[in-house]
């Protein structure tokens, strides 16, 4: 059975550090996010980083050189939930509502602006409208 455990410990482990030694699953991984900087490197890339941590039951919120945030697994489990179901596939039905929503607000200014020119047009020279 001892071939299974390092089957399993070495498989489902990964290398995140590029150290050799498997880091449990979750454990590691990171995401770089926000507006684009040009780096002390030279190279461009996003400032800000999601990293998991502690054996992949903590998420770091940061740059660089500082961390800003963390919270616990289940904490960020949380807001993967709220971010995922209740903003966008309740909130905005997949984007569908969002676009319907502007669609019907671009109608909208399209028609006061419409009104707004139609109203100027029919005012006579040095007419100041209501008093």
């Amino acid at each position: 059975m001892r071939w299974v455990e390092n089957l399993i410990f070495s498989r489902l482990g990964h290398d995140a550090f590029g150290d050799g030694m498997p880091c449990p699953p979750g454990d590691g991984l990171s995401i770089r996010v926000g507006p684009s900087d040009r780096h002390p490197d030279g190279t461009t890339r996003p400032i800000y980083v999601v990293n998991t941590s502690n054996d992949g039951f903590e998420l770091w919120i940061g740059t660089d050189d500082r961390w800003y945030w963390h919270c616990r697994r289940e904490d960020a489990h949380r807001i993967a939930r709220f971010v995922v179901w209740r903003w966008w596939v309740v909130g905005e039905w997949c984007g569908l509502r969002r676009w319907l929503w502007s669609w019907a607000l671009g109608r909208r200014v399209e028609r006061t602006n419409r009104i707004v020119e139609e109203a100027r047009s029919r005012a006579q020279p040095g007419d100041r409208g209501p008093a």
